[in-house]
């Protein structure tokens, strides 16, 4: 096999905001491809970043993920822009629509980018036809 090709299938979480030994162990296994970081991984900006190179001496090719997507839905706080939710674009014309989550995913990127983290797992094409309250705010509005 090449290195450095993740062919791993298994996302995993971690406990907290280190490593513990058994999640080291986990991280070496060749089926993880990567893990999702929720709040309970994030104290500040310097702990993140320490976490995810962590995380990189184990295996460089690990994806890390997270949920920033914006609104209630915002697993880092403290050091991030709070972002709003995809239906708060909703009350701008289309144009606005468009430049409003263009650049909240810019900076939403920017900032994960910047502390390693590879993927936000935010919603892109939920769409609230208000017909659940699943999706709650963090679905775009559906125009008739």
């Amino acid at each position: 096999m090449p290195t450095g090709l993740n062919r791993g299938v298994l996302l995993i979480d971690l406990e907290g905001v280190q490593l513990t030994a058994e999640e080291h162990q986990l991280l070496a296994l060749p089926g993880v491809a990567g893990i999702v970081l929720f709040s309970r991984n994030y104290q500040s900006r310097e702990q993140l970043i320490a976490l995810v190179r962590s995380v990189r001496n184990v295996r460089r090719d690990l994806l890390i993920c997270v949920d920033q997507e914006g609104g209630r839905v915002q697993r880092f706080r403290d050091g991030f822009t709070r972002l709003p939710p995809a239906q708060a674009y909703g009350v701008f014309d289309p144009d606005q629509q468009y430049q409003m989550a263009y650049q909240s995913g810019w900076l939403m990127a920017s900032e994960l980018l910047a502390c390693g983290i590879d993927l936000c797992l935010g919603p892109v094409l939920d769409i609230d036809h208000g017909k659940t309250p699943i999706v709650g705010g963090s679905g775009f509005w559906a125009f008739d």
